[in-house]
């Protein structure tokens, strides 16, 4: 038994070595790391191809839902519109070869309201004529074209001070493939 009990408490002891030894070489290791992290900085690779397409279709998404809702309120603000306008355009006389004429006060009224009736359907005809899902994806193609460009002309390569715990200085890079 005294034979067990002495095997114990080397095994005892070997053990706890090992594991002391073991959480050393560990903490060494990524104190290695951390202080080579800190002093040359961390590159982190961006996939320009996926975040402009993942944007892309966040507003094509969007557009489709929005533009047919503009075009509704743009179409309702058309006779407030022309209204205003027409009164500016129209001051009751015609000139015709340096002769000045005064209008009816009844033929203006059927003029104005001709014309702005017919300025109204045709604005109205233009708007519904607007294909809204064609220029989402319009709207989409340049956003990702743009991004692109902007992530690899700006972004490439630069690099922002993060700082760990709020003392620890740590470069990051940003490389845009």
């Amino acid at each position: 038994m005294g034979k067990r009990r002495e095997r114990w408490q080397l095994e005892k002891k070997s053990f706890w070595y090992g594991v002391s030894c073991s959480l050393a070489v560990l903490l060494l290791i990524n104190a290695v790391i951390f202080s080579y992290a800190v002093t040359q900085g961390v590159t982190i690779q961006l996939d320009s191809e996926a975040m402009a397409r993942a944007v892309q279709q966040q507003v094509i998404s969007q557009a489709k839902q929005e533009l047919p809702l503009i075009i509704t309120e743009a179409k309702a603000e058309i006779p407030r519109i022309v209204e205003a306008e027409m009164n500016h355009q129209f001051s009751g006389r015609l000139e015709i070869a340096g002769f000045a004429f005064s209008l009816p006060e009844e033929l203006m009224l059927q003029l104005r309201s001709k014309m702005r009736t017919h300025v109204e359907n045709v604005t109205a005809q233009i708007l519904d004529g607007i294909n809204t899902q064609i220029l989402a994806e319009q709207f989409g193609d340049n956003v990702y074209t743009k991004m692109k460009k902007t992530m690899s002309g700006e972004f490439n390569m630069k690099s922002f001070p993060v700082y760990i715990f709020g003392r620890i200085p740590l470069q990051l890079r940003l490389q845009v493939e």
